[in-house]
């Protein structure tokens, strides 16, 4: 009986994703069929389109650029917590 991948194993299939590592390698990497990565791969990049569907050309640039500063700043903590603090004050100011 299969019971899925753990969430340690689609933590590891997701890095690989953001990395742009093939699903072949990423099989070969993480003992996981390669059919197994592609549809996870699959399900990243349906969420992504989703989740940026309402944006419009620059906002969606924008927003690109911010996921991308997240993602080489991920281990700034200080940063980060600069950034919620910044997201906190805009969304407050958006209500208002």
């Amino acid at each position: 009986m299969n019971k899925g991948l753990s969430n340690y194993k689609i933590k590891k299939i997701m890095k690989h994703f953001c990395e742009d590592i093939t699903a072949s390698k990423t099989s070969a990497l993480l003992d996981i069929n390669r059919n197994t990565i592609n549809r996870y791969d699959t399900l990243f990049r349906q969420k992504i389109a989703i989740s940026n569907s309402g944006k419009g050309g620059d906002e969606f640039f924008l927003h690109l650029k911010e996921c991308e500063f997240r993602f080489n700043n991920r281990d700034n903590n200080d940063l980060l917590s600069t950034m919620r603090n910044i997201w906190k004050f805009t969304q407050c100011q958006s209500r208002a």
